[in-house]
């Protein structure tokens, strides 16, 4: 009875033997090397939408007959199929759906933080300075003069030596912050080579806390 089952599962699948056959098998007269290197790269395409994955079952029973030929027999023959799942054409990596997500969000967080968080640290030193330069010289608005006479000065110097002269440029460069354009006007007077004494003569020299840290050198 099991070689007959055996032997009827052999003919319902010489069909399929056949068509395999004619896909694997070689042309007649073709080179095998050009041949396999045509396989591998024809396993490399992809076709868009060209199949789905299931799960097939095909069990098969044999039923005993009291029949006196011996030859003769009945097989039950099942197929059961178990979902579907569309086959991907694009290829999916895990780690690709992690950067994407993970750092777009962290991108997003950046940029956002960047256009709506202001950075006040510069406005409030420049107040303390102010504030402080005022009440030492003992005249109201003259800490505000020195101070646009040190950030003109400071963009005369191309070359800064030391940290705390590394500082004080960082310091006395207004930059992008939002801050009144007296500052920038002061900046831009100074890349212009304006004297800048002359310019904020409210302030003479000495007058100021940053005449401290600079210092005239005659070449």
């Amino acid at each position: 009875m099991q070689l007959v089952s055996w032997i009827y599962l052999l003919a319902c699948s010489l069909p399929v033997v056949r068509s395999a056959y004619k896909v694997v098998a070689a042309p007649v007269g073709q080179n095998i090397t050009e041949y396999m290197h045509a396989r591998q790269k024809r396993h490399q395409l992809i076709y868009r939408n060209g199949g789905t994955i299931r799960l097939v079952v095909g069990p098969v029973l044999a039923t005993q007959l009291e029949d006196p030929v011996v030859w003769r027999s009945m097989v039950y023959y099942y197929v059961l199929h178990f979902g579907a799942f569309t086959l991907p054409s694009a290829p999916l990596y895990p780690w690709d759906k992690w950067e994407t997500i993970y750092a777009r969000s962290l991108q997003e967080k950046i940029r956002s933080l960047d256009e709506t968080h202001e950075d006040d640290t510069r406005l409030f030193v420049y107040a303390a300075l102010e504030n402080y330069m005022d009440q030492v010289s003992g005249s109201p608005g003259r800490g505000r003069q020195c101070l646009l006479r040190g950030i003109c000065e400071n963009a005369q110097v191309h070359h800064h030596v030391g940290i705390m002269a590394e500082l004080l440029d960082v310091l006395l460069t207004p930059g992008k912050t939002r801050l009144d354009v007296a500052y920038k006007e002061a900046l831009a007077a100074g890349q212009a080579g304006i004297d800048c004494l002359a310019r904020y003569s409210d302030c003479p020299r000495g007058e100021s806390v940053l005449d401290a840290y600079a210092l005239d050198v005659e070449y």
